[in-house]
């Protein structure tokens, strides 16, 4: 089906072709409907979620959602907002992909939206699990440690994407992966990482099979980011801003490293430290 874009109708007329456009695909459905129910649960993690669902709102989120062919539950879709043929086109897309689709009112939609602007689509979608054996030894592996701030973790994934490292194991994990606020955050980039939720012996033992070298990022240290000479494989550990890396790596084999403050402030936010430290070894032995 050929779609066109909406902006010149009327808001009758706009949500009379959408409805038509649509017509036998879709469910009106109210706040109560049970799956706007389990959406709003979703969003408030108030509810088990052993399908890993993670809900994107958004044209670009649906985009991504569709490139990197990640299985659609549905589609909660206002007609009042939907303006574009490229909007349409992905409402069809996911459709064929047997994406179950959901009409709601402006009332409805805007009491789900998180946005300023809407777009009228929200996707709930499933997030699969991460795999160590999926992990690209060629490249840093980047372990996240007990790190408490989404909008953080998710700035850390957005650097990790840009320099084209997709491997990422949390453990110590005081957040929701699938949280809005994360997904949001990254705008998107942890749809094409291999994510690893696991606990440290598990990691431990992965490192040492498989001949890392790991480095943690210690205010105390006496190595400098930028002198140091990385081995091979190198798995760099992130500890909180609060309370660090935790002290099983400690007792460990393990080198140091920092980056120097010239100021009165002893460190940086964990996002941006972790994008300078990963932007030099990628520069000096990835480029």
């Amino acid at each position: 089906m050929k779609f066109i874009d909406l902006n010149s109708m009327s808001d009758e007329e706009r949500l009379f072709t959408i409805k038509d456009n649509f017509k036998g695909k879709y469910i009106e459905a109210s706040k109560k409907h049970p799956e706007i129910l389990s959406l709003i649960k979703l969003n408030k993690n108030s509810r088990a979620n052993p399908l890993n669902e993670i809900a994107l709102e958004g044209v670009w989120g649906l985009n991504l959602i569709l490139k990197y062919n990640k299985k659609i539950n549905y589609l909660v879709v206002c007609p009042d907002y939907i303006m574009t043929a490229e909007a349409q086109s992905l409402i069809n897309s996911s459709y064929d992909k047997g994406a179950k689709l959901f009409f709601v009112s402006k009332k409805t939609y805007d009491f789900l939206s998180e946005e300023k602007n809407p777009q009228g689509i929200i996707t709930v979608f499933f997030m699969n699990e991460g795999r160590f054996e999926c992990i690209d030894q060629s490249k840093p592996l980047v372990v996240l440690d007990g790190l408490e701030i989404h909008g953080n973790i998710g700035t850390i994934l957005r650097t990790l994407d840009a320099l084209a490292i997709y491997d990422v194991v949390f453990i110590n994990r005081k957040v929701r992966i699938n949280h809005p606020k994360l997904v949001r955050s990254s705008l998107g980039s942890f749809l094409n990482m291999n994510i690893i939720d696991t606990n440290f012996d598990e990691l431990y033992s992965y490192l040492m099979d498989n001949g890392y070298t790991i480095y943690l990022t210690d205010t105390d240290a006496k190595a400098i980011y930028m002198d140091t000479e990385y081995k091979d494989k190198a798995c760099f550990v992130i500890g909180s801003e609060k309370y660090g890396i935790s002290l099983p790596w400690y007792e460990k084999r393990y080198e140091m490293i920092k980056i120097p403050m010239r100021g009165d402030c002893d460190s940086l936010n964990v996002s941006i430290a972790t994008s300078i430290i990963l932007y030099d070894y990628m520069m000096r032995y990835k480029r």
